[in-house]
């Protein structure tokens, strides 16, 4: 196959090899370790000669979604949750009309037997593909899809999952990448336990977790209270040296001029994170509720999501 494609088509690869936390202190228990290692075959996609003109953008869920997704679940009294997905990555299939090739790594074309020269079709998406991300969500796409979860007309990354028969929604889904925050009620389980047998789950954490970032919590009442406190904490201030603090008239240099952009960046998340943690906890709304109920997503003969009150 190596003389069957040109150059530009073959990409070559690499192992990367990282240590990786591990979060749940039971594991840490369990394995008497608190990191474990980690390594992933990774294509050059920065080589691909297709690289400005293949489709390659992947939406990610925004923050007006997230908190309309957090709303409805403290409403509608659902259990909060959060799932991941094992290497998504590798999930997505080639686009048509598409011919890449990897040109093994030593050790990989030992394990597999190949002759000097052979090289490996890309049958599916690969870590470090310029489109790796855009395979994935058009796979997770069409699967939600056949389980019978409807898109957002308003955000493509929040699925609506409705049981036939019933003006209440059964649950709600919003993906960002790979990382799902959800809720629902039993059709829902049944409909998250197929997904997960087409795409298995890494962790899955319930009530109390961190989603992108920001720290979840629901209380019993399903109360669900949002916060960076950890983020913030962990942030380290700016360090000036006791000679350059008595020179109040020189102008800042530009590694202190880095550190203040920081900060400031910083300072706008401590407000807006005090806020959301103090101010804007959400809570169950009867009133949401009941808009919830007459509320949901239809798919149009072209099958385009619509929205749709009843």
């Amino acid at each position: 196959m190596h003389d069957q494609l040109s150059p530009e088509q073959i990409l070559r690869c690499r192992w990367i090899h990282v240590w990786k936390p591990i979060e749940d202190p039971k594991d840490q228990q369990r394995l008497g370790k608190s990191r474990k290692a980690k390594s992933r075959l990774v294509v050059l996609g920065y080589l691909d000669p297709e690289l400005e003109t293949i489709p390659r953008d992947s939406p990610t869920l925004n923050r007006q979604s997230r908190m309309l997704i957090l709303q409805m679940i403290a409403s509608l009294e659902w259990t909060l949750r959060s799932f991941d997905i094992k290497a998504a990555f590798l999930q997505g299939r080639t686009q048509e009309n598409r011919t890449i090739a990897n040109e093994p790594v030593p050790g990989l074309s030992k394990a597999m037997n190949l002759k000097e020269k052979e090289v490996c079709f890309l049958e599916k998406s690969a870590y470090g593909l310029i489109d790796a991300p855009y395979l994935w969500y058009k796979e997770l796409d069409q699967v939600l899809r056949k389980l019978s979860f409807i898109p957002s007309p308003f955000d493509p990354c929040v699925y609506l999952l409705h049981k036939e028969g019933s003006d209440k929604p059964s649950g709600v889904i919003g993906m960002h990448v790979d990382d799902g925050l959800c809720g629902g009620d039993a059709f829902f389980d049944e409909q998250l336990s197929k997904l997960e047998t087409i795409f298995p789950f890494g962790a899955k954490k319930t009530q109390s977790f961190t989603f992108t970032g920001i720290e979840m919590n629901q209380l019993p009442n399903k109360t669900i209270i949002l916060s960076q406190e950890k983020y913030i904490t962990k942030i380290e201030p700016i360090h000036i040296k006791p000679d350059r603090k008595e020179m109040t008239e020189s102008k800042i240099n530009e590694e202190e001029r880095l550190g203040l952009r920081a900060l400031n960046r910083i300072s706008a998340v401590r407000v807006s994170e005090h806020q959301t943690r103090l101010g804007k906890q959400i809570e169950p709304s009867p009133k949401f509720n009941q808009h919830c109920n007459n509320f949901h997503f239809e798919r149009s003969q072209q099958s385009t999501p619509q929205c749709q009150e009843t």
